[in-house]
């Protein structure tokens, strides 16, 4: 399916583009979502004519954007959670729960802002990207502690440098492959053994 977009599309297109998406995605999110509509000759024209119109209300939203990002930049925040004793959350700390935080704080953000590829599943200090407009991100520091005074101190340790946290996701998922090729390993010297 052929659409033409309205608003920019991080990693497909820029308002005014003439895309080529699956027919599901453009029938069920872009079209009903009104950012993209099909691409007819009508469309087509009526594009054209208001391109101007929608690239102002693109520029207004990234500049309104670029405000926020300045204001929420290395921001903390506090999540107090029950683990075990290796560090592992009785739960999670999911991208709405981030987004509600944000926003009980001031900063009008929605979980669609959140870029979290899985959950927080363990304590420490994340830096979570929050795409703010397709080309505008900022970040905030989630600090995951069992108890307010493990937060303080925890946050001191990430802003010097010596913090034993985990800062990405990126760094939990290598983390988890490592203790899982460990594990196998050891499971089929056992195996071996037996």
């Amino acid at each position: 399916m052929e659409v033409i977009l309205l608003k920019p599309v991080r990693k497909l297109g820029k308002i005014g583009d003439l895309v080529s998406v699956k027919d599901g995605f453009g029938r069920n999110f872009l079209v009903p979502q009104k950012i993209a509509v099909r691409a007819t000759d009508s469309n087509r024209q009526m594009i054209a004519e208001k391109r101007q119109e929608f690239e102002a209300k693109n520029a207004e939203a990234k500049a309104h954007a670029e405000v926020l990002a300045k204001k929420i930049e290395d921001k903390d925040f506090v999540f107090i959670r029950q683990a075990a004793a290796d560090g592992r959350l009785f739960g999670s700390v999911a991208g709405k729960e981030i987004a509600a935080i944000v926003s009980e704080a001031g900063y009008e953000i929605s979980h669609a802002h959140v870029v979290l590829d899985k959950p927080i599943k363990t304590l420490g200090v994340y830096k979570v990207t929050l795409a703010l407009h397709t080309e505008v991100s900022s970040y905030v520091i989630i600090n995951v502690s069992r108890s307010a005074s493990e937060a303080i101190e925890a946050l001191r340790d990430f802003r010097e440098g010596k913090s034993t946290a985990l800062e990405s996701q990126e760094e939990v998922a290598v983390e988890a492959a490592v203790e899982a090729e460990e594990n196998e390993a050891e499971s089929s010297e056992g195996a071996e053994a037996a």
